[in-house]
Order: structure tokens, then C-alpha cells, then sequence
């Protein structure tokens, strides 16, 4: 996978409103550079999937959607410690009791 990394700079004085014009690159003569980028990984990795559902359940935290924060971080407890304090908040709020003690 080929990528170009254009290079510019400023053309005019003015620095509260500059105007960009092509640079120059000393390696090619022109004012781009082509590149090799780095292929995209074949699959997530699993960690990455928990990290990203530890982000949802503290954005619906965030939002006070007490019972989707709480169906969203109870399968992570086991997977994350920084999950239980969240956990706990949502169902704090939620006043459950039993599924504070089943969850923690």
C-alpha cells in the first residue's frame, strides 16, 4: 500500500491568515514524497474489544443511562478491575442491590 506526504509552507506574510503553497523536498526535487504505509493488522486484537466497551460503559455513565452502562460493564468485570468502581456507580444508581452482590 503506497501513500504521498505532500509538503507545504507559507507564501505571504501574514501570519494571523497564511496562505500554503507547495514546499520543497531536497530527496525527490518535487514537493511530495511517496511512501510505503504499514498494512492493517488481519484482526483486533481481543484487548482492544474490552478497552473500547470499558470506553462505552463510561460514556453512558457520562450520560446517566444507568442500565445500558451497567449491561455493558457487568461482562467486563471479570476482564478489567477499572470496570468494578463503573459497575458499581451504575448500579448504585440503579438502587440494586442484588446485582451489586452478584456482579462484585
Amino acid at each position: 500500500m503506497k501513500g504521498r506526504v505532500h509538503v507545504r509552507k507559507m507564501v505571504n506574510q501574514l501570519q494571523d491568515l497564511p496562505v500554503w503553497g507547495p514546499g520543497h523536498v531536497i530527496a525527490t526535487g518535487g514537493s511530495f514524497v511517496d511512501c510505503e504505509l504499514c498494512q492493517p493488522l488481519l484482526r483486533r486484537l481481543p484487548d482492544r474489544d474490552l478497552d473500547e466497551e470499558l470506553k462505552q460503559g463510561e460514556q453512558l455513565l457520562g450520560r446517566r443511562q444507568w442500565e445500558e452502562a451497567a449491561r455493558v460493564l457487568e461482562p467486563l468485570v471479570a476482564h478489567r478491575e477499572a470496570a468494578r468502581p463503573l459497575l458499581l456507580k451504575a448500579l448504585e444508581e440503579l438502587e440494586s442491590v442484588a446485582r451489586v452482590r452478584a456482579s462484585l
